[in-house]
């Protein structure tokens, strides 16, 4: 149930979107908002679960709601959201970690949607002991997700491991129960939340060292002209939002935070 407070707060900032969008509107010049495609993945609950649903895009459609903006999200596996947004076939996409590889690619706003942080995870019975994550052993078997970025410093390291590449968290957790994989590396929210999705006992994988911390942001193609103007009212809607309280609201009440 969401509070009187949110919705309160919600209202107020759509009413703030209503004049940024109109203020001009009697200007013949002026031009309507222009609806935004984005593509949102499929396999980050809470983040984004199958349905494209979660905190992400609670907040990536409030902040754009409170500059005026209509947006469409379609619902992609994450390697095709990045596809679709640098050939221009979507005008944007998220969550993007923002990376020297992300960075040559897309284009970013200022201000991040998210700050998530990742550990690697072991089997309950073969827990790697080692201090830092670019000291893993040689050889380590390490299940990732396909597409996904994992950090700057990983890629100076990542030749040293056998990556094993899946489309969703809950085969990292099974290969890591069926002793197929050494470690995976998962966002710390993604993985409490999956696991108690999957009704297993405490302790059936066992989380190991912070592997990174990453700020994930709304991407938007470089092939679109109105790219930076994009992602300059995303960022003004992001600062509205938390300004006002709505984005922290968004945070301690979504229905897909798992606390």
């Amino acid at each position: 149930m969401v509070s009187k407070t949110v919705r309160l707060r919600v209202l107020s900032v759509l009413l703030l979107g209503l004049v940024s969008a109109f203020s001009g509107a009697a200007e013949p010049q002026e031009r309507v908002p222009t609806e935004l495609v984005l593509g949102v993945e499929n396999s980050w609950p809470p983040y984004a679960d199958e349905n494209g649903q979660g905190v992400s895009a609670d907040i990536v459609r409030a902040a754009f709601s409170a500059v005026g903006r209509p947006v469409t999200f379609k619902v992609r596996p994450y390697a095709r959201v990045l596809l679709e947004v640098a050939s221009g076939a979507l005008d944007g996409g998220f969550n993007v970690t923002r990376q020297a590889s992300t960075e040559s690619r897309f284009i970013f706003g200022e201000i991040p949607i998210l700050v998530a942080n990742a550990s690697y995870y072991f089997p309950a019975d073969h827990v790697i002991d080692f201090n830092g994550a670019d000291r893993v052993p040689d050889g380590t078997r390490v299940g990732l997700i396909i597409g996904y970025e994992y950090g700057d410093s990983y890629e100076r390291y990542r030749s040293r491991i056998i990556e094993n590449r899946v489309g969703r968290q809950r085969q990292i957790i099974r290969m890591l129960m069926a002793g197929r994989i050494d470690a995976g590396v998962m966002f710390d929210r993604v993985a409490s939340y999956t696991l108690r999705g999957m009704d297993l006992p405490k302790g059936a994988v066992v989380k190991g060292p912070l592997h990174h911390r990453s700020d994930i942001y709304v991407v938007f193609s470089k092939v679109n002209s109105e790219s930076q103007k994009n992602a300059r009212d995303l960022d003004r809607g992001l600062k509205i939002i938390k300004d006002s309280g709505l984005y922290a609201d968004i945070i301690k009440t979504s229905k897909f935070v798992y606390k």
